[in-house]
């Protein structure tokens, strides 16, 4: 079998995953548990929603810098902020792009304490990067458009 038909398999593979997986909710109480649970890899989490056009740019270079480090314990996790009513275009984007799953979408209770718990100088504006060092520990915050050559440097530092 070629190269070119063992990448098609894992691309239908991959994409028939996504299909069948649902964005899983996440609650601040679930947030902490899944940091607390990647102990021992180095952690980016991007907040994003479709509306927003630059987390839609930078998604795909995020899946290409996780396949660039996925060998050296390096864990993304996408959690999407979009509404209910929204989960359908947040499904269909993720697929597009061939995002591995779990998937993510925030569900809190309470929006505001949510936000502070994950950092208290962030507003809740997207697209919003979080990048946790082996130990757990919140090491750096991005706010915004995501600067990747900076990411890039702080992320190869932990690894």
């Amino acid at each position: 079998m070629t190269k070119y038909a063992l990448g098609c398999i894992a691309a239908v593979a991959l994409s028939a995953t996504l299909a069948g997986a649902e964005l899983q909710p996440l609650d601040q109480t679930g947030y902490a548990k899944l940091v607390a649970a990647s102990k021992g890899k180095v952690v980016v989490v991007n907040f994003w929603a479709t509306y927003c056009a630059p987390c839609r740019k930078e998604m795909p270079q995020l899946l290409a810098l996780a396949a660039r480090w996925r060998g050296r314990g390096f864990q993304l996790v996408t959690i999407s902020a979009d509404e209910p009513e929204q989960d359908a275009e947040a499904r269909k984007f993720l697929e597009g792009i061939h995002a591995p799953p779990p998937v993510y979408i925030e569900r809190a209770a309470d929006d505001d304490k949510f936000i502070n718990a994950i950092d208290a100088k962030w507003s809740g504006a997207l697209p919003a990067t979080f990048l946790y060092d082996r130990q757990g520990r919140k090491v750096r915050s991005f706010f915004g458009e995501l600067d990747l050559q900076a990411l890039t440097a702080a992320v190869e530092k932990l690894l």
